[in-house]
């Protein structure tokens, strides 16, 4: 390329001496911002020498030397000088062989004879922009190509630690599942024992003891509930889920769960209120199912709020199905844990406001379960005033083809 100054190194190969200087006073009688420093040499063993050890430019190249004949000259040329564009000087006006020697890679192709004006000046400049434009597009082409190279390699590496993430997860899952059930079966043993005990069918206990085995009875129900919690996890990642959905009346159902909570509420002082908007659409759910998802969903919003607290309920007719709020007074969630709440093992309350503590999956099993309905739960809060669950569930076909809302 161009030098400092605007100096043109030029490898002239030229073995007519005549021509050679022909060549020398056409390109230092041009006008222009270039000054042509010309290196001449009369065979082609001497120019290759020269591209070995120096960098010019261009080379001016006739075809016929005492050495080398022909289109092979060009391609001698090119091996030792591919990022140097080659242009051809030659005595036949041969189309046909301009043609080639542009294919093979001449930058551009000059019959002597027609060397005039500032034709050559302008054919070595011209040249050396599209070398330079060459190189340009080759660098980015290779570098696309060394890109591409590192995406395939990452995306096959990545393809690899999925592949064994989804073996460690269907593992873990398959672990879960079984000591799950394990610990399931004599747990559920203790828990009807101790049941026995504390009811005094076994005999009288006195106080202490009595105090005593009722918090292992109240531990032992949450082990229990966590394992069930567990299982459930297990049985959804694993696609194993079972679901008996049918169709059934969510309102009726709605006051039924509300009266299994009042009991606990009243005992901390908090308002447990439920407001149903007409006659709800017909769900289609598995009942059970759901049951564990309002349990939970009700049984946080009392772990969660303080004394003289409000729980409300409502539950409304939506274009989509029926939409039912979990609304409380209670301690909230941060805005950076909004995005943890359903994800499994996350505590993201040390504690609830009566002394509960948080297994960390309850609301994990919930949304999973919600959307195997084909339903949505989302969360809102303020930290430090109050939290809503919003579960949207699916009506039955015949409600979602006439009803309204």
């Amino acid at each position: 390329m161009p030098g400092k100054d605007g100096e043109v190194q030029v490898l002239l190969i030229e073995d007519n001496a005549e021509d050679a200087c022909l060549i020398r006073e056409v390109l230092q009688d041009q006008n222009s911002s270039c000054a042509f420093l010309i290196t001449h040499v009369e065979y082609l063993q001497a120019g290759l020498e020269r591209l070995q050890n120096d960098s010019p430019d261009v080379v001016l190249l006739d075809l016929s030397l005492p050495d080398s004949q022909g289109l092979v000259t060009l391609t001698r040329v090119l091996s030792n000088a591919s990022r140097i564009p080659v242009i051809i000087l030659t005595g036949l006006n041969d189309e046909a062989m301009a043609l080639e020697s542009l294919r093979l890679g001449a930058q551009d192709f000059l019959v002597k004879s027609r060397m005039a004006g500032d034709l050559l000046s302008r054919m070595i400049r011209y040249g050396i922009e599209r070398k330079r434009t060459e190189e340009k597009l080759r660098k980015n082409a290779e570098d696309l190509a060394a890109s591409n190279r590192q995406l395939t390699d990452f995306s096959e590496a990545l393809q690899r630690a999925n592949r064994q993430l989804k073996c460690l997860d269907e593992a873990k899952s398959k672990f879960i599942a079984i000591a799950s059930h394990e610990l399931k079966t004599p747990l559920a043993a203790v828990i009807g024992y101790l049941s026995l005990v504390l009811s005094g069918r076994m005999g009288a206990l006195n106080e202490e003891i009595l105090a005593a085995l009722k918090h292992v009875k109240t531990a032992s129900d949450r082990l229990l509930r966590l394992v069930d919690d567990l299982l459930d996890i297990s049985k959804i990642e694993m696609g194993q889920l079972k679901m008996d959905k049918a169709p059934f009346d969510l309102g009726g159902f709605l006051k039924e769960e509300m009266q299994v909570f009042q009991a606990q509420a009243k005992e901390y002082e908090i308002s447990l209120e439920i407001k149903i908007s007409g006659d709800l659409k017909r769900v289609v759910c598995d009942k059970d199912r759901i049951r564990q998802v309002f349990d939970n969903l009700i049984s946080n919003a009392v772990k969660y709020t303080p004394r003289k607290g409000i729980i409300q309920i409502e539950a409304k007719n939506i274009e989509s199905g029926v939409q039912i709020d979990f609304k409380d007074t209670g301690i909230g969630v941060r805005k950076e844990d909004e995005a943890r709440v359903f994800e499994p093992f996350q505590h993201i309350q040390k504690a609830g406001l009566h002394g509960e503590k948080s297994s960390g999956v309850g609301l994990a099993v919930v949304k999973k379960i919600i959307e195997a309905h084909g339903g949505k739960i989302c969360l809102t809060s303020v930290e430090g005033q109050g939290t809503m669950f919003s579960v949207t569930l699916p009506v039955a076909e015949d409600e979602s083809a006439g009803a309204s809302v």
